[in-house]
């Protein structure tokens, strides 16, 4: 098996493995402004997606873009745009990144308490076609 399809494969099963904290972003159209109470992508999950990719040799703007992102940073700065209603009160420009920051630290306190769990092949319960079958070498069958 060639190493694009090997790699493609890879993010996929993440892909799969973390769709749940993935939704796509919402459409533009007009019925869907009502809508706001819309699951957002988890920015750690996708930014980790994007690491993997470029780690597999993936290469576009988007990947990226997403790899130099910080998930902290973006979620710091979106936390600060909801705390209070837009207009009514804002932030000094000057003083933003700063403010950014602080949350950022307030995030780098934190310890994991448990291991990350992993799933294993008993756990998963997978619908398996022949189609999906390797073929290891076709002219032994």
């Amino acid at each position: 098996m060639e190493q694009f399809e090997l790699g493609y494969r890879q993010v996929w099963l993440y892909a799969m493995r973390h769709y749940p904290l993935m939704p796509p972003d919402p459409k533009t159209d007009a019925k869907l402004f009502a809508n706001s109470n819309r699951a957002k992508a988890d920015e750690h999950t996708v930014c980790e997606m994007a690491r993997l990719a470029y780690r597999l040799g993936f290469r576009s703007t988007e990947i990226e873009g997403l790899v130099n992102r910080s998930p902290d940073r973006a979620i710091a700065h979106a936390a600060l745009l909801q705390a209070r209603r837009p207009g009514i009160f804002r932030y000094d420009p000057h003083i933003f990144g700063l403010l950014v920051d602080r949350i950022i630290e307030c995030f780098q306190m934190l310890f994991r308490t448990k291991p990350e769990r992993l799933l294993s092949i008993s756990q998963i319960s997978l619908q398996i076609t022949p189609a999906m079958w390797p073929v290891a070498n076709a002219d032994a069958q």
